[in-house]
């Protein structure tokens, strides 16, 4: 019974966590100061997306 406890604690967290690290993405995207620097330079985005892929 604790064994299933612990587990029902990890997987709530876990969501947790993955909730402030989607808010966190998807707020960054939101981010006119890096879309500016996306339109200024698309070569340099387009290289940097390359590498971290």
């Amino acid at each position: 019974m604790i064994l299933l406890d612990c587990r029902h604690a990890f997987a709530t967290m876990s969501f947790i966590a993955e909730i402030f690290i989607f808010m966190y993405v998807g707020m960054d995207a939101l981010d006119v100061e890096k879309w500016k620097f996306v339109k200024d330079s698309p070569r340099n985005s387009f290289g940097a997306s390359a590498v971290l892929f």
